[in-house]
């Protein structure tokens, strides 16, 4: 059930926006921006997975995760790297990662995520915790559809076209247990597809990942030879 917190309305929300970013790329940064845009929003916070529950372990190093994540964050001075997973030994959970952000911070929790993140939502760990947390805000393409759950307060919509009103922020500010879905933009590209590029790169796809992701993460990861092989 929603709940108030005293005085959060006057406080900036803590954003995050978790993935392996391995490598992270444009099709992270770019409906980020277009979310950041919506919502009156100046910061958020990209929060890469060290131990993953459901996906395997990156082959490249974390440090090389995080160089790359810096750099990303470097096109868009409004992003910025949470490191609370990287700096854990333990199985990345989200619901366990809010709640240890919840103990440092007073501010309302806002988590980020797309389309297929949200509807596998209820295979997650103690999801029904996750949506007492925080406010979910889905990054929906297109005619991506989201799925409805009877335990989720309340669904808010808007368009690329239409930043919420006052009336709405002020209620996400206060309460817990919403879902935004925002509008934007379809960028057709995965960490998988650029990885799988990179093994098999000739001139010609080198100059397809060059649209695909920062030429300095693209040159990062010739420099040091990540996904080669």
């Amino acid at each position: 059930m929603p709940y108030s917190e005293p005085n959060s309305a006057t406080l900036t929300p803590t954003a995050i926006f978790g993935g392996m970013f391995n490598p992270p790329h444009f099709g992270h940064l770019h409906p980020l921006q277009d979310a950041l845009n919506l919502l009156s929003l100046n910061k958020l916070a990209l929060m890469p997975c060290h131990i993953p529950p459901h996906k395997v372990t990156p082959e490249v190093s974390t440090e090389h995760r995080l160089a790359m994540l810096a750099l990303l964050c470097a096109e868009d001075r409004r992003f910025c790297i949470e490191d609370i997973e990287i700096r854990s030994n333990k199985t990345s959970y989200t619901v366990e990662t809010l709640k240890q952000l919840k103990k440092r911070t007073q501010s309302p929790l806002w988590l980020f995520m797309g389309t297929d993140s949200f509807n596998s939502l209820r295979s997650w760990h103690q999801w029904q915790s996750l949506i007492q947390l925080c406010n979910i805000f889905v990054l929906k393409r297109g005619r991506e559809a989201l799925l409805h759950f009877p335990e989720i307060s309340e669904y808010m919509d808007c368009s690329a076209k239409k930043p919420l009103n006052e009336a709405q922020l002020l209620s996400l500010h206060t309460q817990t247990g919403k879902v935004v879905a925002l509008e934007t933009k379809l960028l057709n590209v995965s960490s998988t597809q650029i990885r799988n590029e990179i093994r098999t790169r000739n001139e010609s796809e080198a100059k397809i990942s060059e649209a695909l992701l920062p030429e300095s993460v693209l040159n990062y990861i010739h420099k040091h030879h990540l996904y080669e092989s």
